[in-house]
């Protein structure tokens, strides 16, 4: 008895220390990828005090998820926290980082994921698909972002990180890259504004919003999403109702 005893404490032990040197081995990894800085040139920008343009940067806000993830008032929201899959993911209080940021920088860290430091965000934020955004549509989106009142919402400033469980996930390759892998930086990418209605402006939506959700980088943020080639079993009229309404054939 005694050398069973014996026998599975060892096997206990062992067990515990092979545990040990693989989270230690993740947690290395993943922090040395969360530090990695990308040298990526910022390129100036100047906001808009027009109206009609921070007008139109709400309407950018809502229809691109941005108020969704990010509070009807850009205060920041808990986009996703869940101890069983190791994740916590705030959504920052843009109203601070009009504050800590400048528009130069802000830009960069929409259209290519970056932030000041160098850094990456994760692919919660979907700068693979806001990479495509014109100028103008992007110069009055953060328009709107600046023009917002500061909101101090305690919590609320903005927070990625990982219980064991998720520096695992993230080691095994089962969570997305940072952010900024997911972007080709040189890639060509809309410069004027497609005429409305066009199939070029329907190629820009898809391009720049609808991949948020429905690309190969898409489902790894949101897996369930499908792929839009669904959409040549609809005709107009039921394709229309889907896209307006969420009710999808049958």
């Amino acid at each position: 008895m005694t050398r069973f005893l014996d026998v599975l404490l060892g096997v206990l032990i062992t067990a515990a220390l092979l545990a040990q040197i693989g989270y230690t081995y993740a947690w290395q990894k993943v922090t040395a990828n969360f530090a990695r800085t990308y040298d990526v040139p910022m390129q100036e920008f100047i906001l808009s005090g027009d109206p009609a343009v921070i007008a139109e940067g709400r309407h950018q806000a809502r229809i691109r998820g941005c108020l969704e993830c990010h509070g009807e008032n850009l205060e920041g929201y808990p986009y996703f926290v869940s101890a069983k899959r190791g994740i916590k993911s705030i959504a920052p209080n843009l109203t601070l980082k009009a504050r800590e940021y400048t528009p130069t920088e802000m830009a960069r860290t929409i259209r290519h994921g970056i932030r000041p430091d160098g850094t990456s965000l994760q692919a919660a934020m979907p700068a693979f698909a806001f990479y495509q955004m014109t100028d103008s549509d992007l110069t009055a989106l953060i328009s709107f972002i600046y023009s917002m009142p500061v909101k101090e919402e305690a919590g609320l400033e903005g927070e990625f990180s990982l219980w064991p469980l998720g520096y695992l996930r993230v080691a095994n390759g089962a969570l997305p890259p940072n952010v900024a892998e997911l972007i080709d930086h040189t890639a060509a990418r809309t410069i004027t504004q497609p005429v409305s209605g066009s199939v070029e402006h329907g190629r820009y939506i898809v391009e720049s919003m609808c991949v948020e959700c429905h690309s190969d980088n898409g489902r790894l943020r949101l897996s369930v999403a499908p792929n839009l080639q669904i959409a040549k079993a609809y005709n107009k009229e039921n394709l229309t109702r889907l896209l307006r309404s969420g009710r999808a054939l049958g």
